[in-house]
This record gives C-alpha cells, sequence and structure tokens, in this order.
C-alpha cells in the first residue's frame, strides 16, 4: 500500500522528535564514507543529525509528498540493525548545506532514528 500524506508526516515529525530526544544511530560503518562528504561539505560529524533535523523541517514545508522518494510501499531494510524495518526516503533543498540532498532512514520500534544514508542525489556526488 503506497503511504499516505498523513503516514509519511507522522514518520518525519516522529524523526524529528527522536533526532531532538538523542535516540539517534547510524545504521553501520559504511556511512562513515557519507560523513567525510558531509564534512567537505561544512558539515562535521558532530552536528550531523542537527542538520537533519533542520532538512527533515525543510521537507515538512516543502510537503512530504513532493519531497518522497521511496518506493511504494516502502521497502524493507536488509540491514542486520534494522532488518525489516520500513526505509524512508526523501529529497529536497538542504538551506543549512546550500543544495539538494537525499536521505534515507528508519524508525527502529517507533524508538529510535536510525541514518541510512544523506547524501547528494545520484549524479550530483562529488
Amino acid at each position: 500500500m503506497n503511504p499516505t500524506p498523513k503516514e509519511l508526516t507522522g514518520k518525519v515529525k516522529r524523526a524529528i522528535e527522536l533526532i531532538s530526544e538523542g535516540k539517534r544511530v547510524f545504521v553501520d560503518e559504511k556511512v562513515h564514507g557519507e560523513l567525510d562528504e558531509l564534512e567537505d561539505m561544512g558539515v562535521s560529524e558532530d552536528k550531523v543529525f542537527e542538520v537533519i533535523g533542520g532538512f527533515l523541517n525543510e521537507i515538512l514545508g516543502y510537503g512530504v509528498m513532493k519531497c518522497w522518494r521511496g518506493a511504494s510501499p516502502p521497502l524493507k531494510s536488509y540491514e542486520n540493525k534494522i532488518k525489516g524495518c520500513d526505509l524512508w526516503a526523501f529529497q529536497a533543498v538542504c538551506s543549512k548545506i546550500g543544495r539538494e540532498m537525499y536521505i534515507k532512514f528508519a524508525l527502529k520500534k517507533d524508538q529510535i532514528f536510525v541514518y541510512v544514508s544523506f547524501h547528494p542525489p545520484k549524479g550530483e556526488r562529488k
């Protein structure tokens, strides 16, 4: 079933809450390449979740349906840490970075924000 605007808005809002509560983790060590790329864009590792929280707020402002880039229905993760969790993907301009960015995340048991991916869209990466 396709996610509804209400469901997508709820997932983004919950992600923002979890990030602000400090309930956030990286999916695994494979994200370090992205973290290096983000560092080159002026986002230090200790500020990544702060930037993502702001970016998710911007997505709410742009409209979740306009920014939705996930599958319908959402794909399930195969990563051990979040196996079977829905993957939520969005793309929009991130004002803090000053360019279009793509984000994919999971909400583990709706209690932990799991960073899966955050980078410029394919074809726009360095």
